[in-house]
């Protein structure tokens, strides 16, 4: 018999919340009962019950100021913040080694990592003392190597060795770290492509409801599991080492 965990009246902020991962991860994490803290850019299009437990904020994730300043704000709120995920990212169309502009390079790295480091660090002194969980969505990309262009895959990459660096540093505290690193995803990000995928490819991608149904799962384990790192993939496209 399984012995999950309920994420019912668990506080959850998702970074990266308008975006498509983003967004079906905020619905799966409502529809288990947690109470769930959006932070994008962008306001979010995802249409909410107004009674569900649910708030946004708008916040430039790439600040570290604005970003622990929406953290303390939500803190000071009475939220026990039981949880992170870190689904922010973006790409650039003119992404290869000979186009990438230093600004890009700058805006990839800021966005994919950089953003991350600072939510965690500004939730890292409200996480509870015996848990806490975080978990970033990175790319199976800085793994192996494909499309997505040196600079995002460098972030990447950056971010996943975050995610181990933080499970080393701060398991004695209780917090758990999780890398996510899935396949291609149908999702608006394709659009940035120099050439997007077709209609037949997309539809053999990965949904952002499979990375949403995952880290559920990965919050739900008991505290004697520690998950550092899990790779998905759409069967139909993509095997371990082929992109």
């Amino acid at each position: 018999m399984s012995d999950l965990e309920s994420l019912e009246g668990r506080t959850v902020i998702v970074a990266g919340s308008a975006g498509g991962v983003g967004s079906a991860v905020v619905a799966h994490l409502l529809h288990a009962g947690s109470f769930v803290i959006g932070l994008d850019r962008r306001l979010p299009t995802l249409s909410i019950d107004p009674g569900a437990r649910h708030q946004d904020f708008q916040v430039d994730l790439t600040d570290p100021l604005a970003v622990q300043e929406v953290v303390d704000r939500v803190a000071r709120g009475g939220a026990a913040i039981n949880g992170v995920v870190f689904c922010a990212g973006i790409n650039v169309p003119e992404r290869s080694a000979v186009q990438l502009s230093v600004a890009d390079w700058q805006r990839l790295v800021d966005a994919n990592l950089s953003a991350g480091f600072f939510l965690t660090r500004a939730v890292l002194s409200y996480l509870p003392a015996d848990g806490g969980d975080v978990i970033f969505i990175t790319s199976v990309s800085a793994r192996w190597p494909d499309q997505s262009g040196p600079g995002y895959q460098a972030a990447k990459a950056g971010l996943h060795a975050l995610s181990q660096a933080l499970a080393l540093e701060l398991s004695d505290r209780g917090h758990r770290f999780t890398s996510v690193l899935p396949g291609l995803i149908n999702t608006p990000l394709l659009d940035q492509r120099a050439v997007p995928p077709s209609e037949e490819i997309r539809h053999q991608a990965l949904l952002p409801q499979d990375i949403a149904v995952l880290c559920g799962l990965i919050l739900s384990f008991p505290r004697r599991v520690s998950i550092p790192e899990v790779v998905i993939l759409p069967r139909a496209l993509q095997a371990p080492g082929r992109t």
